[in-house]
């Protein structure tokens, strides 16, 4: 995008879905804008990541127990941090395995 692009509102993504695969959270979207510098991906309204122009989807490793639900939203951004931006759709995701800790290393007791 150029410098004249920094002053038009990018469109925002649509068709968000989120996929859990265990505790892998995947997230794609359609890209409905050409003057977007990237987006940035939100998790429960804070942001997590930051991914550049034309990428249209993203997958993050969580720790959290299974069953944890969890919102995402993707946004776009510009140059000129005073251009108004929308988010995309919310989905809700929730985590399909349980993090175990580490297991113990056996113990042999006797020859």
């Amino acid at each position: 995008p150029t410098d004249a692009c920094a002053w038009i509102a990018p469109n925002a993504p649509t068709n968000l879905v989120g996929t859990a695969a265990g505790n892998a959270v995947t997230l794609q979207w359609v890209d409905h804008s050409l003057v977007e510098l990237g987006y940035r991906i939100y998790r429960d309204n804070v942001e997590i990541a930051m991914v550049g122009p034309n990428v249209m989807a993203f997958t993050e490793v969580l720790q959290s127990p299974a069953g944890t639900r969890h919102v995402y939203e993707v946004q776009p951004y510009v140059k000129n941090v005073n251009v108004p931006t929308t988010r995309s759709n919310q989905v809700q995701v929730a985590i399909t395995i349980v993090i175990a800790p580490p297991s113990s290393p056996a113990v042999k007791f006797g020859p």
